[in-house]
């Protein structure tokens, strides 16, 4: 009711279609439920943000998520977000299958900078992740970080250069399927 009468006062209006058209659409929506089921998961979640999260292994055993629970390291609030700043996180299934509680990675990934959103290549051995490093005299910018796994751990990050722009932020990084995006 309330897009048919603003488009009578501005006819044409696209984002008022579109939403008149959601409103027609919820309906059958409702009507027909999805499949799936989403709840909240206490054991990965603290009472702080938690967010981003990445299955990964050959059995898709390993949650890989960021934190700024009080384990993360650094003391410094992020000047991104003003809290503290997130590292990354990881939990496993046990032998019967049952997720263990998100345990900081013991790795040189994660610093007293803000680490989060992390994707892996399709072969699982380079962890690509967002760094935002803080500096009081110098503009603070996302930036994307690689890792390779050696052995049972990962190793010492490097910068991902994706261009010469010292002016751009890039953050959540995606790997297409055949890991050449």
């Amino acid at each position: 009711k309330n897009y048919q009468a603003f488009l009578d006062s501005v006819p044409g209006d696209q984002r008022a279609i579109i939403g008149m058209q959601g409103c027609m659409q919820a309906p059958i929506w409702k009507s027909k439920p999805t499949l799936y089921t989403v709840k909240k998961e206490p054991l990965f979640n603290s009472r702080r943000s938690d967010f981003s999260p990445v299955l990964y292994g050959d059995e898709w055993d390993q949650l890989f998520l960021s934190s700024t629970r009080p384990q993360a390291s650094g003391s410094e609030m992020s000047g991104i977000t003003g809290i503290k700043a997130g590292d990354l996180f990881l939990a496993k299934k046990d032998e019967k299958g049952k997720w263990q509680a998100p345990e900081q990675i013991e790795s040189e990934v994660n610093s007293e900078y803000d680490e989060g959103a992390c994707c892996f290549s399709p072969d699982g051995k380079t962890m690509y992740f967002t760094r935002c490093s803080h500096d009081p005299s110098y503009p603070r910018y996302a930036q994307i970080f690689t890792s390779q796994r050696s052995d049972a751990s990962w190793g010492k990050p490097t910068l991902l250069e994706i261009s010469r722009d010292t002016l751009s932020s890039y953050a959540h990084p995606a790997v297409s399927p055949d890991g050449n995006w």
